[in-house]
């Protein structure tokens, strides 16, 4: 058998990891389902204001995320060489720069909904509420890399 071959082991501890970011995914669907739900009480506009607002924020969410989660690897790749505060500081700056970039992005982003042939009431209503959480993304222009920092500066393991 090659050392390469995975282990029930090994997929037990994979299994341990990917549980919680599992049920964390689950979470955030069942919460956005929640608020779907809860604003179809109000009417069709009031879903298609939530839907278009929570997309196009999530879009961006997304996207921020994703440019800074490569720091966890930098950390933990230069863990011995006393670096991880410059990564830190480095993840933050452009999580910082993404988020402002972001927030404009969202206050922009009403207006262009009719371009794409949204009625001007639903436009309306989702740059109002894009205006009102654009603010929202400046939460994770300190809170997310400061996870992915920690993530990778956390004590591996040993595989054996």
């Amino acid at each position: 058998m090659s050392d390469s071959t995975p282990t029930l082991h090994e997929a037990r501890r994979i299994a341990e990891l990917a549980l919680p970011l599992s049920l964390i995914q689950l979470a955030q669907v069942a919460i956005s389902t929640t608020d779907m739900v809860m604003l179809g009480w109000f009417g069709g506009t009031a879903i298609a204001v939530g839907a278009l607002g929570y997309t196009l924020f999530n879009l961006l969410r997304t996207m921020g995320f994703g440019m800074i989660i490569g720091t966890s690897n930098l950390v933990a790749q230069d863990r011995g060489e006393c670096v991880g505060g410059e990564h830190l500081a480095s993840a933050l700056i452009m999580a910082s720069i993404a988020a402002v970039a972001a927030a404009i992005a969202l206050a922009l982003a009403g207006p262009t909904l009719e371009w794409f042939g949204q009625d001007p009431d639903v436009s309306a209503q989702v740059r109002e509420y894009l205006i009102f959480i654009a603010p929202g993304t400046c939460r994770y222009s300190g809170s997310t890399p400061t996870a992915v920092w920690w993530s990778g500066s956390a004590r591996p393991t040993s595989c054996s």
